[in-house]
């Protein structure tokens, strides 16, 4: 839908620049609500009768913030998502990869946004 990114960028142009950590429901259309957590995932705790249908992880790059890129934090994703929800990243490398894989993710790189990067990461839960 071309109006999506259009729509979404509405929605966020009323939160503030640098976006709080808490829960923010956008109305996409008369029958869907998506909400967007911004939360560190190491910390988020909504009880087991929930999961995510996506997940943007977009930390700062895994050099400057390797705590956020180990297998105990994809693992902690992993166990968040639902059955057929994706992850979604910018991050491509090796170690990266790794982390997912062993956290128990199937890791595909797949072409990136038009004007961005070449490649991104997505993964699903094995």
């Amino acid at each position: 839908q071309p109006d999506l990114v259009d729509e979404y960028l509405d929605f966020r142009n009323v939160l503030p620049y640098i976006v709080p950590p808490g829960s923010y429901p956008w109305r996409f259309d008369q029958d869907r609500l998506i909400t967007i957590e911004v939360a560190d995932v190491r910390d988020w705790n909504r009880g087991a009768d929930h999961s995510f249908d996506a997940i943007y992880y977009d930390p700062f790059c895994p050099e400057s913030a390797p705590d956020l890129w180990t297998t105990a934090s994809m693992k902690a994703m992993r166990d968040l998502i639902s059955d057929d929800g994706k992850l979604a990243t910018y991050s491509c490398s090796r170690p990266v990869r790794t982390a997912l894989e062993q956290a128990g993710w199937d890791v595909a790189r797949v072409p990136g946004p038009k004007g961005g990067k070449r490649e991104v990461i997505v993964a699903s839960p094995r």
